[in-house]
């Protein structure tokens, strides 16, 4: 486990900490409000960083505890690339599963959101970068 701290980058002094279970991946919001933290092998949980509070939880299913997050520019949900070699897309607040996307052998290592959030680029342990555009699963 380990502590999130944030500090004031115009002052160099700490802001706020974050409860010590945080574990596993981090991902800021686009407009630096929100952070989104794996908690335990079973959680990815949101932090409404202004108020220093947890604002929302997804459940995760065992197996599927995430290695890397991102959220898209929108807001509305989050990637995560999961242990079980499959990246989720996922509705915030609700959890709903949104998309997945199988491609990487050994699975993938890292997600991000395109600037525009139209489209994911996962890198594997394979070596290899893929896209993945988000208007051919309909949900966005």
């Amino acid at each position: 486990m380990a502590q999130v701290r944030l500090w004031d980058a115009a002052t160099g002094k700490e802001d706020k900490r974050l409860p010590d279970d945080l574990s596993g991946p981090l991902a800021f919001a686009p407009n630096g409000r929100t952070l989104a933290c794996g908690r335990g092998q079973d959680a990815i949980c949101f932090w409404d960083l202004r108020a220093g509070k947890e604002a929302g939880r997804i459940k995760l299913r065992p197996g599927r505890d995430p290695w890397a997050l991102a959220i898209p520019p929108d807001g509305r949900s989050v990637a995560g690339a999961c242990a079980d070699g499959v990246i989720r897309v996922l509705g915030f607040p609700d959890g709903a599963e949104w998309a997945t996307f199988r491609g990487h052998a050994g699975g993938p290592a890292c997600v991000a959101y395109t600037p525009d959030g139209k489209a994911i680029v996962s890198g594997g342990g394979d070596t290899t970068v893929l896209v993945w555009d988000l208007r051919q699963v309909g949900k966005r």
